[in-house]
């Protein structure tokens, strides 16, 4: 490359690193270089050029593997490296050229005119095999842009991964290295004063620096003039400071008389299952982590009759003290996936709810976002109905050798709850156990159709050809809850 001199002073039309550039336009300036320079005399002679090697880093170090710890968080949730509340960052860096060193690092929230926050290295820029006896106190302090911090606890290596802490740091190598590990933290306290806004994003931007490999002390300007340390540029990852909980949606409950198992129980007990969908995307977007239930029964009044059953109808949601304590919801497909918007399930043992008194039942859900925050409590109530309906007025009616039946049940109110009537069915002979006869098909729609309700008339023609006349008819009703009535017959003639 040639540089023109300006006139006879010897100015350069351009520096040297601006030269290199505008002869690399696509890059590649950081390196080894060799320049010529000769002269001519007034008579046209040109000499014999003499060259020489500069070596140019212009572009510091590279930033490689930056991970953060955690994000999103609200400022107080534990880390999964040192279980404290602070933001643990973990990168490495590169230096741009062999014979550079990384010295150091530091991470920026938003814009380093905020401050900057110094990080550790490994191996550290310390040791005799670069700086004879000087410490980087003493030593590299004086070099512009050096800081360097002392190990967190959070930058320790442990003999297994994550809290309680192990085994202690490795001795220190000399004098940083062209590749080194970077680890530090920034205080749980500053990412507190990141909120109000409830939720947030900030961009956490990582860089290194780097300088020559001194031989010797460079605080006495050993190294070349105009070499100092050189920053490099930029790595950026967003963290989400979310300070506000998911919401919950609950699934209605079916009425239940304490016995009815529902669907998707894999479990050895029979249990009332209740659904949840638990979403953060719009008081943060952070995933869900966790759901929990409360079935919180009031004491029994003293001087009750014995075997009073609690009530479990509660309208105060759980202390929030009980934050953490309740039933565990397992997540669709049986993990939590890393989604804003995750359903999730309970299975509550049906004893527990065959142990609360007849009445509403109230179940209260709230769910867990992974940046630690847990949502409001949402409430949802069950119909824990125990009484058995009843069946009366049961009357036959025989037209032209064509019997039909008519009978009215009732669901009566029972601590305030009660249900629709919503089937029957009737047999002859010994009974074959509830839910086992045929069913009770309604005369005035088409069938199989029972015409629910409560109380409700119903008329049918129990089929022929089940059995020969004249004969007994037993025939027996069911509400929403499951409870089945008593049998009540009539003769056929």
């Amino acid at each position: 490359m040639t540089i023109p001199w300006k006139n006879a002073g010897f100015s350069y039309t351009d520096d040297f690193v601006t030269a290199l550039a505008n002869d690399n336009p696509l890059g590649g300036v950081d390196g080894d270089h060799v320049f010529w320079v000769n002269a001519v005399d007034a008579g046209g002679t040109w000499g014999v050029a003499a060259g020489d090697v500069q070596t140019v880093a212009v572009s510091g170090p590279a930033i490689f593997n930056l991970d953060l710890h955690n994000s999103p968080t609200n400022g107080s949730n534990p880390n999964d490296i040192d279980g404290s509340a602070n933001l643990v960052i973990w990168a490495g860096a590169m230096s741009s050229l062999p014979d550079w060193s990384v010295l150091g690092a530091y991470a920026c929230i938003d814009s380093c005119s905020n401050g900057r926050y110094d990080l550790f290295t490994n191996p550290p820029p310390t040791g005799t095999a670069y700086n004879t006896a000087y410490s980087p106190a003493g030593n590299f302090a004086n070099l512009p842009g050096v800081a360097y911090p002392s190990q967190d606890p959070a930058c320790t290596p442990q003999s297994t991964p994550g809290p309680p802490g192990g085994v202690g740091p490795p001795p220190n190598q000399p004098g940083g290295a062209n590749v080194v590990s970077i680890c530090g933290i920034i205080p749980s306290a500053v990412l507190q004063a990141l909120m109000p806004p409830a939720f947030s994003t900030h961009h956490i931007a990582v860089y290194a620096y780097e300088g020559l490999n001194f031989n010797c002390d460079p605080s006495v300007a050993a190294g070349p003039a105009g070499w100092g340390v050189r920053s490099g540029g930029a790595a950026v990852q967003d963290i989400v400071i979310d300070g506000q909980g998911p919401t919950t949606t609950l699934q209605q409950l079916a009425p239940n008389n304490g016995f009815q198992n529902n669907p998707g129980n894999l479990g050895f007990l029979d249990s009332l299952r209740i659904g949840a969908k638990i979403d953060d995307s719009s008081s943060g977007g952070s995933p869900i982590a966790n759901a929990e239930v409360f079935l919180t029964p009031t004491a029994v009044p003293s001087g009750s009759p014995a075997g009073t059953l609690t009530r479990c109808d509660g309208s105060t949601q759980p202390d929030a003290s009980l934050t953490g304590t309740g039933s565990f919801m397992v997540p669709a497909g049986g993990t939590w996936s890393g989604g804003s918007v995750t359903d999730a399930y309970a299975y509550i043992p049906l004893a527990e709810v065959r142990a609360c008194q007849e009445g509403k039942v109230t179940f209260w859900v709230h769910g867990q976002d992974a940046a630690g925050n847990w949502g409001p409590y949402t409430s949802v109530s069950l119909t824990l109905d125990k009484t058995l309906p009843t069946l009366s007025a049961l009357t036959i009616n025989t037209v032209a050798g064509v019997s039909s039946l008519t009978a009215t049940a009732t669901d009566p109110i029972s601590n305030g709850v009660n249900n629709n009537i919503v089937g029957g069915e009737w047999f002859t002979g010994a009974d074959p156990g509830p839910g086992n006869g045929l069913p009770v098909v309604s005369n005035v729609a088409p069938p199989p159709i029972f015409l629910s309700g409560n109380p409700v008339t119903f008329t049918f023609t129990p089929g022929a050809g089940h059995y020969a006349v004249p004969t007994v008819v037993s025939v027996r009703v069911v509400d929403a809850a499951g409870n089945w009535s008593v049998v009540q017959t009539v003769t056929v003639p």
